[in-house]
């Protein structure tokens, strides 16, 4: 059986549980502590709605061969940063080479046949200025009767011949010439085509990928290296079409990146929904000060409107932790401290939301100090 001083300890146990005072905190009447206070109250800031999303490079390009043919060396590797031109990679230029030659060879033997085309004509002009003068000279003569008409019948016939002659080595030379030109642009197209051996940067960046190695059989939309502009960063997320309105172009945005507060601007909102989410993409731009790398997780706070929405919002500086409890310091209207267990929601800022455990109008400590305990008195510092 119980004695009296056992159930007297019970009893004394069981009123000490109705203040919620967290082990640790013994209360002491007679302490005077020096702390600042303050009064909780429903605040009128907006409701976020928090996206995460995934940081992603301005500009970023997947490099690949316009040639089916080996790669013969790859000169980078993951993480190495490049200048814009740089030679990053060779495709084996041994059809390329065969394809130039064969080109420079069809532009020689094309200017050689404009040449002797060229040759022709003037031979031509000159047969008809001849026939021309001759012909001339015969219509004099047959005015005056002084040849015959089959004679002169004849040289009529040269001279059209040879005009006939002069039209058709002008077309060959036209002709010619537009064979040259042709075997020009296929000599261009063959250099082109030795140019696409060598793969190049095509921005000042970082290799981010090596998808092929030296050996491998390169060809056209095959991705052989990935890269990314060394400058200039956003961050991509998807906004439910519920909260889509309270996003505008321009709009500053709050991005927390591994517990740094950085701002960025919205730059693009993609106008077209993903069907099975009912999501948009948004697309915000990161200041180019801040170091971050792609792929790193990310969110992103959108300050939306929620009807009757009025959180309860403290200082973190108040919130006390001790093992799994979470607590403040209210100050009762005896200016006494009274440890309360309060439960928190989201964080803004430097203040938190209390779901419970702290009413509106109710005064707490603000700023915890050294000594202070459960019924000591609380003085606001002068």
């Amino acid at each position: 059986m119980l004695n009296f001083s056992g159930i007297l300890l019970i009893l004394l146990s069981i009123a000490g549980c109705g203040d919620k005072t967290a082990p640790g905190h013994k209360a002491s009447d007679t302490a005077t502590v020096k702390a600042k206070t303050a009064v909780a109250q429903y605040s009128h800031q907006p409701y976020l709605y928090e996206a995460v999303g995934t940081v992603q490079a301005q500009t970023e390009s997947v490099l690949s061969s316009k040639l089916m043919a080996t790669i013969k060396s790859i000169r980078v590797k993951e993480g190495d940063k490049v200048r814009k031109d740089a030679v990053l990679a060779i495709i084996d230029p041994i059809q390329a080479d065969a394809g130039l030659n064969q080109a420079q060879a069809a532009l020689e033997e094309a200017r050689r046949a404009q040449s002797a085309a060229a040759s022709a004509q003037s031979a031509a002009a000159s047969a008809a200025d001849l026939a021309k003068s001759t012909y001339q000279r015969y219509q004099m003569l047959m005015k005056e009767n002084s040849v015959s008409r089959q004679e002169f019948e004849e040289v009529r016939t040269k001279y059209q011949q040879a005009s006939a002659a002069l039209a058709s080595s002008k077309e060959m030379l036209k002709a010619a010439a537009q064979r040259t030109e042709q075997a020009k642009a296929g000599l261009d197209s063959a250099k082109a085509t030795k140019g696409d051996t060598d793969i190049r940067a095509p921005y000042d960046g970082i290799i981010t990928a090596k998808h092929k190695d030296e050996g491998n059989l390169a060809a056209p939309g095959m991705p052989i290296l990935s890269v990314e502009s060394a400058e200039g960063f956003r961050v991509d997320i998807t906004v439910p079409e519920t909260h889509l309105a309270a996003i505008i172009l321009g709009q500053s945005l709050n991005v927390l990146i591994q517990d740094a507060q950085v701002p960025g601007i919205v730059q693009t909102i993609v106008p077209i929904s993903d069907a099975a989410s009912r999501s948009f993409l948004v697309k915000i731009s990161l200041p180019d000060t801040v170091k971050v790398h792609s792929g790193m997780f990310v969110r992103v706070s959108i300050p939306v409107r929620a009807n009757n929405y009025l959180p309860l919002l403290i200082p973190k500086s108040a919130v006390i932790l001790q093992g799994q409890l979470t607590g403040v310091f209210k100050v009762d209207s005896d200016k006494k401290a009274r440890f309360r267990l309060i439960r928190t929601g989201r964080e803004i800022g430097e203040l938190v939301e209390i779901i419970s455990g702290l009413k509106d109008g109710e005064r707490f400590v603000a700023i915890p100090v050294t000594g202070l305990s459960d019924g000591a008195s609380v003085e606001d510092p002068v």
